[in-house]
C-alpha cells in the first residue's frame, strides 16, 4: 500500500522565502533595497443596528500604503534621486520659483499624480524561487510616492545609512508563473 509523503516532508516542496524577492521602482538599483511591504488589502464595513442587535456588511476596498526601506550608498546617490524625482514630479523649491511663465520654475507649476506616475513607472515586487526565477509579481498601479524619510545620523552607530519610503498605489495585481521543470 503505498503511502502518500506529507507536503513538509516532500523535498521538491519550497515555500516562498522573505529574501528572495526584487523591487523594481523608479530606475532604483535592487541592491540597495533592504525591506519592502507587500501590498496589504482592507476591506471597509458598514454597521446596521437592530434592536439590541449589530449587523455587519462588507463596504469598499482599500489598498493600503507600503514601506520601503532602502540603502543609501555614495553612488548612486539614492538621497538625491528620490530628492530629483519629486522636483521632476512637479515640487518647485520656494527660493527657485519664477515669475516667468516661459520658465519651467514658473510658480504655478505643482506635484500631480500623473506626473508621479511618470517618473516612476510600473512598480512590481517579484518573487524570487531558488533557481533565481519570478513565481509571482505584485504590480502597483498609479503609483506615487507619499514620503521619504532620510532617517538619522549618529556618531554613535556603525550602521549604513538608510531611507525610508512610503509608497501609495491605487491597487495592486497579483500574477503567479508556474516553475519550470
Amino acid at each position: 500500500m503505498a503511502t502518500s509523503i506529507p507536503v513538509w516532508a516532500n523535498p521538491l516542496t519550497e515555500p516562498k522565502r522573505k529574501y528572495k524577492f526584487i523591487l523594481n521602482i523608479s530606475g532604483i538599483p535592487a541592491y540597495v533595497v533592504k525591506t519592502t511591504d507587500r501590498p496589504q488589502v482592507s476591506v471597509g464595513e458598514a454597521k446596521h443596528e437592530f434592536l439590541v442587535h449589530d449587523f455587519y456588511f462588507p463596504g469598499r476596498v482599500t489598498w493600503n500604503e507600503i514601506s520601503v526601506t532602502l540603502v543609501d550608498p555614495i553612488d548612486p546617490d539614492v538621497s538625491s534621486k528620490l530628492l530629483e524625482l519629486v522636483k521632476t514630479a512637479g515640487y518647485v523649491n520656494p527660493g527657485d520659483f519664477s515669475p516667468s511663465p516661459s520658465d519651467p520654475n514658473y510658480q504655478r507649476k505643482s506635484l500631480s499624480k500623473s506626473s508621479f506616475i511618470d517618473q516612476i513607472g510600473q512598480v512590481t515586487i517579484d518573487t524570487l524561487n531558488s533557481d533565481g526565477e519570478t513565481i509571482e509579481t505584485w504590480k502597483l498601479n498609479n503609483t506615487w510616492i507619499k514620503s521619504v524619510n532620510y532617517n538619522q545620523m549618529s556618531y554613535s552607530d556603525e550602521g549604513l545609512v538608510e531611507l525610508n519610503l512610503t509608497v501609495r498605489y491605487d491597487w495592486a495585481e497579483l500574477e503567479t508563473f508556474a516553475p519550470t521543470v
